[in-house]
This record gives structure tokens, sequence and C-alpha cells, in this order.
């Protein structure tokens, strides 16, 4: 009985200290998944759904946006207890704010509820969190002890995307050896320096101190499959606390460098001195208000012959790589249990090209270059651990943009109504200022309805918002939401989200794989709020103090578990008390 006693511990213990991977893609619908024909480039997503279960779809928040669909995710709880009600999240308490003023959603200074990594934490589960929403700043709601934070998006910016050409320039003495042009430009506050050394563009901060170079190569005429991810971007410059890379995509007299954007990489709970300098530096993601400008050249709908576009995946590559080179980097000096990830694709390629026919090759590109980032984080994991892929909301493909605070305004409602993305908040006498007592806010409510209603489709002759929802929200709540006609937005597309969380194109995704996971199964559609409950079980321990989720995987659990304590304890019967004992503590 002691040889099977020693034979069975390390496997409870190899049980109990699985590992779990949690990564967000961001806009990664379950339309697009399970219909879109782009998304049959997910080759390593289709590997980890085969080897695992799928979700017919999550319910995000509402309205559908990334701020408060990943605050639903990470605390297990809806706006009205976690405080994050929208991307541009009204700012609490009401009575010292007005109604107008907002915060970014994706701060932590709205959230009141602990998410699941400071859950793990508190239950002795090594954690690290990296880049998800509300990691930023610091704050005891979303910091424990165990538990490291990383996040770059939330922090001060360094500098800007940029395109350099030679009118951006100032012609200065050459500093580097053999250089036949210097120059120099200034992008977010700092000056560049730049010096053409043959086909050679060395760049610096000081001439006197770091410097990189890039070198004009041809564009990439092919998807990255089985080739290295933004291979043509020059090495890492620091700047503070992060780094930036350059492309120069053309050179000779009429050059064209791309500068990559960068902001301040902060850290909690972990030193990460050596990550910028080790791995490299920070992307949050690709230069697509750039492309669109036109300042990577003329997009294919304005002409162009597909040089812009390629320019813009180039970027997008990049991005990629430093996330994998970043996730990489502190799965290796941290070894967590549990990692917290997010990745800005496909959400930011979806908003700049879905429904544009002509632009699914580039679409398809995008997700082949995403998809590496799949397969890296499912390579981290072993056989014994879990993988937990899922996203915020769908995306929908939209050509009609409808002015909501346009009609406020006309109805004479713009000091009573304020827009939020597909919601809108009432000047209240609880807000700071407030105007409505709340014997008038119904009556106010059916001025709003009807302000929206009177929006009519020119074509068709119906309306534009098709259907009001007036849900408990909580206290970062708006008063009215609404959902708009399938092809119309409030926002410009062609990419659009944000709308009714069940509308079958609004669906996020969870598709997950681990042995405590059935193979090659599907599940009912799920919520956001029960991702929190899902990571609970798969760790083994609870789920975060104010989480409401369900979890599908805690009925097999409790079966699996049932069997194997009987089995265990059964086996372990005529040993002595307090051997009986520590194997009960440990099965706890």
């Amino acid at each position: 009985m002691l040889r099977l006693l020693w034979i069975l511990l390390p496997a409870a213990a190899a049980l109990a200290a699985d590992r779990v991977i949690v990564a967000s893609f961001d806009g990664f619908g379950y339309a697009a998944w399970s219909s879109d024909p782009v998304a049959r480039e997910l080759r390593a997503v289709r590997r980890v759904a085969a080897r695992g279960v799928t979700a017919r779809g999550m319910i995000a928040a509402f309205p559908s946006t990334t701020a408060n669909s990943h605050a639903a995710m990470w605390t297990g709880a809806w706006s009205d207890v976690n405080g994050i009600a929208a991307n541009d999240n009204p700012v609490l308490p009401r009575s010292a704010h007005t109604f107008r003023e907002r915060t970014q959603g994706f701060r932590a200074d709205g959230l009141l509820a602990e998410p699941l990594w400071v859950a793990a934490a508190r239950q002795g589960v090594r954690v690290v969190a990296h880049q998800p929403p509300q990691s930023y700043p610091f704050l005891p709601v979303n910091t424990a002890p165990g538990a490291v934070l990383v996040n770059g998006y939330q922090t001060e910016r360094l500098v800007p995307h940029a395109v350099i050409r030679p009118a951006d320039t100032t012609p200065e003495e050459p500093w580097a050896p053999g250089a036949t042009r210097a120059f120099r430009w200034s992008t977010g506050g700092r000056t560049f320096h730049g010096a053409f050394v043959g086909r050679r563009l060395f760049i610096a901060l000081d001439p006197a101190g770091p410097r990189v170079h890039a070198e004009a190569r041809p564009l990439e005429t092919t998807p990255p499959n089985g080739r290295a991810l933004g291979r043509h971007f020059s090495d890492p410059l620091p700047v503070a606390s992060n780094a930036i890379y350059f492309r120069l995509f053309q050179g000779g007299d009429d050059f064209l460098l791309y500068q990559t954007e960068a902001r301040a990489v902060a850290a909690h709970g972990g030193d990460i001195a050596g990550l910028v300098r080790e791995a490299g530096g920070f992307l949050g993601g690709g230069p697509n208000r750039l492309y669109r400008d036109g300042a990577l050249g003329k997009t294919l709908r304005d002409g162009g012959d597909g040089a812009a576009e390629r320019r813009y995946l180039e970027a997008v590559e990049l991005v990629i790589r430093q996330f994998n080179r970043h996730t990489g980097w502190l799965w290796r000096r941290f070894a967590p249990r549990l990692l917290v990830d997010y990745t800005p694709y496909p959400d930011e390629v979806d908003h700049t090209w879905l429904g544009w026919k002509e632009m699914e090759p580039y679409r398809r590109w995008a997700y082949i270059a995403w998809d590496q980032r799949a397969k890296f984080l499912d390579a981290l994991a072993g056989p014994r651990d879990h993988v937990v892929f899922v996203s915020d909301h769908g995306m929908a493909a939209v050509s009609r943009q409808v002015d909501i605070p346009g009609a406020l305004e006309r109805a004479g409602l713009a000091d009573k109504a304020a827009y939020i993305y597909n919601c809108i908040l009432l000047n209240t006498d609880d807000w700071r200022g407030g105007l409505i007592p709340p014997s008038a806010r119904r009556a106010v409510i059916e001025e709003v309805k009807s302000a929206l209603r009177a929006i009519l489709d020119p074509e068709t002759g119906q309306p534009v918002i098709t259907a009001f929802f007036e849900p408990d929200a909580g206290p970062a709540g708006a008063d009215l939401y609404f959902d708009l006609a399938p092809g119309w937005a409030s926002s410009r597309g062609p990419g659009v989200h944000g709308f009714l969380p069940t509308r079958p194109d609004m669906l996020a995704s969870l598709i997950a794989r681990g042995p405590r996971l059935p193979r090659g199964a599907e599940w009912p559609t799920v919520r956001a709020i029960d991702v929190a409950a899902i990571v609970a079980d798969l760790l083994g321990g609870a789920a975060a103090e104010r989480s409401s989720g369900t979890s599908p995987v805690a009925r097999q659990k409790g079966k699996r578990d049932k069997v194997a304590s009987r089995f265990l304890m059964g086996a372990c019967a005529p040993l002595a008390v307090r051997q009986r004992t520590s194997l009960a503590l440990l099965l706890l």
C-alpha cells in the first residue's frame, strides 16, 4: 500500500499543478469562426478545437465592446457589479461628476470587483497578466501578492506611429562615418537623427548614443506561411522603458520610412528589467490609421496597387511577433501557473477591412499571421495544461452610419441625454449638476425613444433603431440601450461591433483544450461572465469574489473528482491516520 501511495501522490500533485493559459483574441467572433472563409486559415486554433471543446458562441456585455466585455470575463460579473460599462466609462461617484465626464473603461480606475488573476493569486497561484484590459493603473482591486502585471496600453505615450518622408526632415551635418546624407525629424516630442551610409539608414536619438539601421528591402509578397514575422524591421531602438522599430519601405532621395509607436511599459509584482532589453519593444497595435489616411501609400480602394496594404500587414506581423516574444519571456522568467494574455487581433484588421470583398486576400494574410500567435500560445502549454482561447465580441460589416448625438440635439435633448456607444445616459439628479428628477425620468426616456425612432432608412423607410432595452446596468451603466438594423452603425465602418450581444454576429468565441475538458466536443452558448468560473474550475480553486458566472466544467469535474477520491481513499484505507490525513489535504 505504501508503494501504491507513492505512485499515486505524484500523479495527484501533477494534477493539482496543471497550468492554465487564458488568451483573449480581440474581436474574434463566433460567426467569423464558424462561417467566414478567411477563418479557415486559423489552423492552430482549429487544432486546439479538435483536441478540446468549442462553445456555440459566447454572449458579450452590452454594448458588445472591448472594455466592458473583458471586465465581465475577468471578474465573472456584469457592469452593475464590476463598474465597467463601456469603453468610454462614466466617472463615478455620480455625485462628484457630471454625466458627460468619461474615463477609459480599459483602465482599472473604475473597476469595482477583483479580476480572476487576483482571485487566483490570493489562493497561492503564481500568475502573470500580460496586457489585459483593466491591468493598469496598479491598484488594490487589480493587484495581489503572487501576481505579475505588465501593461503598455494605458500608460504614457512615448512616440506615435509615424511615416517619415524627406519633406518631414531637416538637413544636418553627417554624423555617421561614410554618410552621404544626414537629417533629423521630430515625433512625439522627440528628435531623431538619420544618416544614409550606402543603402543603409542609420537612426539614433543621439548621434553619440545607441543607433540602429534600416535597409530598403522588397515588400513581402506572400503571407507568413513558414517564414519569420516582420523580418525586415530594424533592431529595437531603446526609448525610455520601451523600444521602437523602423522599416525603410523605400530608399533613395524620395525615401519612405515607417516608425513604430511606443508607450511606456509598466509592471507590478515582478522584476521585468530585462523584458525590453532581451525580448525587444512592445507595440499595442498596427498603424491602421496611417493606412486609412494614405500615409503608407494609396490604398487599394483609392486606386492603389496593394503596396499600402502589404506595408500595413508587415507592421501587423511585427506586432504579433513582439507579443509572442514578450509572452515567451514572461513565461520563462516567472513560470506562472496562470497566464492571462491579450492580442489585439483580429479586431484591428476587421475594423479596417471586414465586408470589402477585394480586401479578403489581405484579411487572409492577417489571419495567417495572427494564427502564429495562437500556435505559439498553444505550444507553451504541455499535455497536462489547459489553453483557453476567448474573445470579447464579434464583428459586423456595416456600410451606413447614423448620427445619434445629432438626433438628440435636434430633439432638444442635448442637456438631458448623452450618447455612449449604442446607449444613452440621462442627466439625472444623482449626477453633479443633474437636471432630471426621478419623477421625470420616464418621460425623458420616452422623448429619447421618440427621437431615435424618427431616424429612418432613406431607402426602405424603416426605423434604423430596431429595439430598446432598459437593463439595470449599475451606477456606471446607461439608462437606455438600443440595437440597430443590419448594415447600420453609429461609428465608422467597415467593421463595427457594440450591438445587441445576442445577435449572431456579435457572439464572441470560446475554444479550449486540456485534460479536464472533453475532446472534440461542443458546449452550448456561454456568457462572458462564465470565463472566470471556467478558469477557477481548471485551476481547482474558487472564482473571483463577486463572480456570478457558472462553469460547464464543474459537473464533469465533480464526477471525476468523486471517482478519483473514492479510488484513492479506498486504496489507502489500511494506512495510518496521519497518512490518510496528509493525502486528504493533498486532494483538497
